[in-house]
């Protein structure tokens, strides 16, 4: 149960077992249009519950707004991708893509988890019981220094890009324009990777001196071991802390029924910690990679099902990256990234590799081929082992 001042400052925090009960289930759409409905609209719902709810949501995101003020003003990252949901029919056929709109509901829970897995994470840390934290350590130099320079290669004007706030300049100015996914991948590999640790380290891209993970019990594993933890140190509180007194000693009773055994404790002990952050570090690792594969074979499967129904179909994208074997590109309704080979260009014999503007020039007057531009391509070929796809510009 936490309190913030109007600024978005926390100003206590209190933690207790409880039940949620719920008033109402939303959908993602529908809290974001009442959060979007004006006072007309918001007065014609109508039941009163839902009126209030409606005025509830509206209050709630008043709150998350100042708080991801606030975490951007402290040097949060932006580094939010826009995701692609492949729909299946029954049979787990792709039959289509929606493409995830992260907006302001999503926002305003993203914000209030946050919000609570820092509150935990310090409680924890100011109780220096051994616990789980979420870190992400500070980057390489190097790793962003070559950051950099390909950030320059899409236009944009970049300095010193160890100093939070220029980051936080260049993921504004990116934002909208046509190489904006291409940047933030770009970055986020340049980046080290999220983790799990015994120590709180603090993270990175949250900009958060604590951090942990507490929101998702029943999905993570981690979570479900920091609740452990912190169920252990309110027990522990809440035990005598006066010695009581001696009672006078009774006759002997007659046998009670055996009791229940004590549930064990699962919680991590601290030698174990160590290692049961590194474990779930890895399992977390291919879980990801494994949900990712499922996600492109599904969309390769989709795509060659367009192909199948119309074989002069084409698809607008945008050009990610340039190396001398050709140009990676991204469709951009599908979010999925190949590659036009060099050999694939339309008289490839007259274009060269230029290292010094990474881009693609023609030795005639075509065209040259640079990071960021938009193009349109067709399906050449899809290697599902190898996780290839080669396009042809159309």
């Amino acid at each position: 149960v936490l309190r913030f001042d109007s600024s978005g400052e926390r100003k206590s925090a209190r933690f207790v077992s409880a039940v949620i009960r719920s008033a109402r289930r939303f959908s993602y759409e529908e809290a974001y249009a009442l959060m979007r409905a004006d006072e007309a609209t918001t007065a014609s719902l109508e039941s009163g519950k839902d009126r209030q709810l409606a005025s509830h949501l509206k209050r709630a995101w008043k709150l998350a707004e100042i708080l991801r003020r606030r975490r951007f003003d402290e040097g949060a990252l932006n580094l939010d991708f826009p995701e692609v949901r492949v729909l299946l029919d029954e049979n787990g056929r792709p039959t289509g893509v929606k493409k995830s709109i992260y907006d302001e509901s999503h926002q305003l829970i993203e914000e209030f988890m946050l919000a609570a897995n820092e509150a935990v994470a310090l409680e924890t840390k100011n109780d220096a019981t051994a616990s789980v934290y979420r870190i992400h350590e500070d980057p390489d130099q190097g790793k962003l220094e070559e950051f950099t320079e390909l950030a320059r290669t899409f236009g944009h004007e970049v300095h010193d890009v160890t100093q939070r706030s220029e980051l936080q300049k260049l993921l504004r100015a990116i934002r909208g324009t046509i190489g904006e996914n291409g940047i933030k991948l770009a970055l986020l590999k340049s980046l080290k990777r999220a983790a799990y640790s015994a120590e709180p380290l603090g993270h990175y891209g949250l900009a958060k001196a604590n951090y942990t993970h507490f929101t998702s019990p029943i999905r993570r594993y981690a979570d479900l071991a920091v609740h452990r933890v912190l169920r252990k140190i309110l027990s522990r509180r809440h035990e005598p802390t006066e010695p009581t007194e001696p009672t006078e000693p009774t006759e002997p009773t007659e046998p009670t029924e055996p009791t229940e055994p004590e549930v064990p404790d699962r919680t991590p002990k601290a030698s174990e910690i160590r290692d049961f952050a590194r474990h779930i570090s890895e399992t977390e690792r291919i879980a990801a990679e494994a949900e990712q594969e499922t996600r492109r074979i599904k969309i390769y499967e989709y795509l060659e099902n367009l192909v199948a129904e119309d074989a002069d179909i084409s698809f607008a994208a945008t050009i990610q990256e340039l190396r001398p074997i050709g140009a990676f590109v991204e469709i951009d309704d599908l979010l999925i990234r190949g590659l036009i080979r060099k050999n694939d260009l339309p008289r490839y014999d007259e274009y060269f590799f230029d290292r010094l503007r990474n881009e693609f020039r023609s030795r005639t007057n075509a065209p040259p081929l640079r990071a960021g531009e938009s193009i349109r391509v067709s399906l050449l070929h899809i290697d599902r082992e190898r996780g290839f796809v080669d396009f042809a510009p159309v």
